[in-house]
């Protein structure tokens, strides 16, 4: 896996450690329970984040049904209490989908980094995020379809890419540093 759930863990595990607070009394406990919060929250803000975007799209109603089927999908429910990428991965995957209603309702530089942020975070948490690269390629290809315009296109692509290099450089500094190591090119 990439370094993106091992770095909020560790970051997570320094503040706790930073302010002398210790579950155990022992560094390998504390490091498996700062990470199992750490999937528990990204769980609890997925469905937190999920309920609000379908809001946005369709209403209240919708918003509420989704968050209520996101809390109980059964993968997502048992993630939570493990220590794991995948629930992070999730969240980070709602969050691609909000950015890509951002770029598809407005088609700003904003959202268009935003997109590239999100699906640089998704990779930088699971290799498997990377195929949300194709969502933020369908998405700005749309808007760019719909205004006809090629300089509009490689205007959102820069900052896109933009987006991306820098939240990938940020979860995953391996992936940037050495990537014949960690991705095996």
């Amino acid at each position: 896996y990439p370094t993106g759930y091992a770095i909020l863990s560790g970051l997570g595990l320094a503040t706790a450690n930073g302010l002398g607070l210790s579950a155990f009394g022992s560094p390998e406990p504390d490091a498996i329970l700062i990470a199992r919060l750490v999937s528990a929250a990204a769980g609890v803000g997925t469905v937190v984040l999920l309920g609000l975007l379908a809001r946005r799209m369709a209403g209240a109603a919708v918003g509420l049904a989704a968050a209520a089927l996101m809390a109980v999908v059964p993968l997502h429910a048992m993630q939570n209490h493990y220590a794991s990428a995948d629930v992070l991965h999730t969240a980070c995957v709602v969050l691609v989908m909000w950015a890509a209603w951002a770029v598809a309702t407005r088609g700003t530089r904003g959202s268009a980094f935003a997109l590239g942020a999100a699906t640089g975070f998704a990779f930088a948490t699971k290799y498997t995020g990377l195929a949300m690269a194709g969502t933020a390629v369908l998405v700005i290809g749309d808007r760019v379809v719909r205004q006809r315009s090629v300089e509009r296109a490689v205007d959102l692509g820069v900052w896109l890419a933009a987006g991306f290099v820098i939240a990938v450089s940020l979860g995953c500094p391996p992936c940037i540093m050495a990537p014949d190591r960690v991705l095996g090119i």
